[in-house]
């Protein structure tokens, strides 16, 4: 738990760019984690969820859409949409 009333200061420059990194693709995972962020910014993890909250930053809540790699996907989708509605 981050401590309320202890707060070091973090220049621009480090916010900034814990915002760039943030808005990146993390790489092998489908968003950043708090402490994840931590360690690749060189700042606490405290400091990243206070810079994620001013910013109204949510990587956890990122929508994204991946198409099935199902071979019988189309064929799914397709019954699907041509059935009668209830």
């Amino acid at each position: 738990m981050c401590p309320a009333d202890w707060q070091p200061l973090l220049s621009p420059q480090t916010i900034e760019r814990v915002v760039e990194v943030t808005l990146a693709e993390p790489g092998e995972t489908t968003h950043w984690a708090g402490r994840a962020m931590a360690k690749a910014a060189g700042v606490s993890y405290c400091s990243v969820q206070r810079i994620w909250a001013a910013h109204g930053l949510k990587p956890h809540r990122v929508r994204t859409f991946k198409l099935s790699n199902d071979p019988k996907f189309a064929a799914k989708c397709q019954r699907r949409i041509n059935s009668p509605q209830l």
